[in-house]
């Protein structure tokens, strides 16, 4: 692997991630336009430190391999393709599938009616999928992540904070946006 520093290409494996194309930003990663240079194909890379400290007991590191996890278990046209994870000593990198149109709220005033109800079809297969076959809760289900591409079709992604349920009599756990929070482990 070859690492760049202070220039805008760096090239991991054989990807190029141009640093001045951001296309994404999380919590605790970056995501980046790259491309393949032997296919001229995009890619959408996500990029995270492996020693920030999400808390005082866990590194980013670890949240990152959950989510590593939960994507290797889904397969569906309307969720967001990964293609590979590439670790080095510091990073974690995610190679996904490029979202050409971006995200459904940087369209949301040139959509029609018609197209929102293609899209809320897509998001209830998305959903549908990681709930039946990948036993799945997504917990962040929101127009920013859910992505567009240049067909048009709809597809979540950010599976950062998802949870996977082993059988029926799993519990809702606490990690999650407050505002996805049930009350009643809100106040208790």
């Amino acid at each position: 692997m070859l690492l760049m520093k202070n220039v805008l290409k760096q090239q991991v494996n054989q990807y190029f991630i141009f640093k001045d194309k951001q296309i994404g930003k999380g919590g605790s990663s970056i995501v980046y336009l790259g491309e393949d240079e032997d296919k001229q194909r995009k890619y959408a890379i996500k990029v995270t430190d492996k020693n920030i400290k999400a808390n005082p007991f866990k590194h980013v590191y670890d949240y990152v391999k959950e989510e590593v996890s939960i994507l290797k278990r889904i397969h569906s046209k309307y969720i967001v393709t990964t293609y590979e994870v590439i670790e080095s000593k510091k990073r974690i990198y995610i190679i996904m599938e490029y979202m050409a149109l971006g995200s459904v709220l940087s369209l949301i005033d040139r959509i029609d009616e018609n197209q929102i109800k293609q899209y809320t079809r897509n998001l209830i297969c998305a959903v549908e999928h990681c709930h039946k076959i990948a036993n799945i809760i997504h917990k962040d289900i929101n127009v920013n992540n859910l992505l567009m591409n240049k067909e048009g079709v709809a597809k979540l992604c950010d599976f950062g904070i998802s949870e996977v349920f082993e059988d029926d009599n799993d519990l809702l756990p606490s990690k999650g946006p407050s505002t996805y929070t049930p009350p009643e482990k809100k106040y208790n």
